[in-house]
């Protein structure tokens, strides 16, 4: 017999990538007659899903061994790859949370999901090992009214629009910005960079062509979308598989992202790989005008990125990854 239930670690947070993940897919269980439970309700756990690493180590070992729970582990990004950054209080619980994530993946886990081939790539190469047969590769999804600006017009000049959860601004993205900034002052079109975020450090640089907006609420963001030329530039680093990418895709958007993390694998020929190499080693100047024949490229060839965009939409909507969640739950 099916078991028909899904359990939780803990209720979902109300920002972030992992809450609107664990909200979606209640929604989409609750909908095929799935209860769902978190752990700190009274109940017996049948499949168990563990998102990015948890304290409960005790309740996974008892509901493995009294209940024979199942056990999906849902690997996360990569924040402690920049556990350094945080300061020494949030480096050492970063750390911990690394260790905590092993374990559970190697001892604890009976179905191991990766948001992208890069992710599965990285701990592949950085546990040294070969990982249990029973893993899954599944992308975010997005909601279907991203793809509501689908119809828009496309006319105008191009729009630059980032947005991340928490922006850091490492020596590399910051000479990165400067040079976009460059470009876009000598870019014959009256095009800025709007920036929506939650800045990690105050600036200390003025920008002319760039803005920092802020945060913007999650019922906002489909508005960054729904009129003209729009370009999405990412600006987060080893992306493992960002909502924000994914709902710029949905909305017919194509983007640019950096070389080191999943977004090729994500937009394919809907988007644009910076090298981070020649952000490193590019002079200014020469960095610009990288910068300003790409933006050219959008510019002329917008119609066949928003036709690419659309068709590569088509396998990263929202209820599609549900259904491959729901598959490796109850097989």
């Amino acid at each position: 017999m099916t078991k028909q239930t899904i359990t939780f670690i803990n209720s979902p947070a109300e920002i972030g990538g992992p809450g609107t993940f664990q909200k979606n897919f209640t929604e989409y269980c609750e909908s095929k007659g799935v209860k769902v439970y978190v752990s700190a309700e009274k109940h017996i756990p049948d499949n168990i899903v563990v998102i990015s690493g948890t304290r409960k180590l005790i309740y996974l070992l008892k509901s493995k061994i009294l209940y024979n729970a199942k056990i999906i582990h849902r690997l996360d990004g990569f924040e402690f790859l920049n556990a350094n950054e945080y300061g020494f209080k949030k480096s050492l619980h970063n750390k911990l949370q690394f260790l905590i994530i092993i374990f559970i993946m190697l001892f604890l886990s009976d179905e191991i999901i990766f948001q992208s081939e890069f992710v599965y790539h990285w701990w592949k190469k950085r546990l040294g090992i070969t990982l249990k047969p029973h893993h899954h590769i599944i992308h975010n999804g997005f909601h279907t009214r991203f793809s509501k600006n689908n119809n828009r017009d496309l006319k105008g000049d191009l729009r630059l629009v980032c947005v991340e959860g928490a922006i850091q601004l490492d020596a590399l993205r910051l000479k990165y910005l400067k040079a976009m900034d460059g470009a876009l002052a000598k870019y014959d079109k009256k095009t800025h960079l709007n920036i929506y975020g939650k800045l990690a450090k105050p600036l200390t640089y003025s920008f002319g062509h760039i803005r920092f907006c802020g945060a913007l609420p999650r019922d906002q963001i489909r508005n960054l979308y729904s009129e003209g030329k729009v370009l999405f530039i990412m600006l987060e680093r080893n992306a493992a598989c960002p909502n924000s990418l994914i709902e710029a895709i949905g909305s017919g958007v194509p983007s640019v992202g950096f070389n080191d993390g999943s977004h090729a694998e994500l937009a394919q020929s809907t988007g644009v790989q910076i090298d981070i190499e020649d952000i490193r080693d590019l002079e200014m100047e020469n960095l610009e005008k990288l910068l300003i024949s790409m933006l050219i490229n959008f510019d002329n060839n917008y119609d066949n990125f928003f036709i690419q965009t659309i068709k590569r939409a088509h396998d990263l909507t929202l209820d599609k990854m549900c259904e491959r969640y729901f598959k490796v739950v109850f097989n």
